[in-house]
């Protein structure tokens, strides 16, 4: 099983994953492996990410996948497998809020975070993907 953990930054795709995840399941965050590993290279990241995916559920794992949007690789990954998509649902504010009062190195060296959001979000609107929708944070918005 995987489940598909998408969001803005800031959002708290992370702290829903640590707080629900199980022994012997597993936790594949973009940000982890790119510490982890140190490569900056989004796209090499990805590729790593969904290779140990395949590697873990080929041992009947569950896995966490963390992602802010699926791209079109992930998509086609996730469609044969067993899978849900969970989006993380935080208004857009409280997510650029989160981005600043965590002082990550990544985000402040990404300079169009904010922009970023918008367009996952944008994407998240627009998108034919089936979402279980979850609050981290409390939040009035509804999409």
């Amino acid at each position: 099983m995987i489940k598909i953990i998408c969001g803005m930054s800031g959002s708290g795709k992370t702290s829903f994953v640590l707080k629900n995840i199980r022994d012997g399941e597993v936790i594949l965050d973009l940000d982890f492996l790119q510490e982890c590993l140190n490569i900056r290279s989004t796209k090499l990241l990805k590729k790593i990410q969904l290779l140990l995916c395949e590697y873990f559920i080929n041992y009947g794992k569950t896995v966490y996948y963390v992602t802010c949007y699926p791209n079109e690789d992930e998509e086609m990954f996730f469609q044969n497998k067993k899978s849900e998509y969970i989006w993380i649902n935080t208004d857009i504010a409280k997510c650029n809020q989160n981005v600043i009062k965590r002082q990550r190195k990544k985000d402040l060296i990404f300079k169009d975070i904010f922009e970023f959001n918008k367009r996952i979000m944008e994407k998240y609107i627009s998108s034919n993907i089936k979402f279980q929708v979850i609050d981290v944070f409390n939040s009035n918005e509804r999409w």
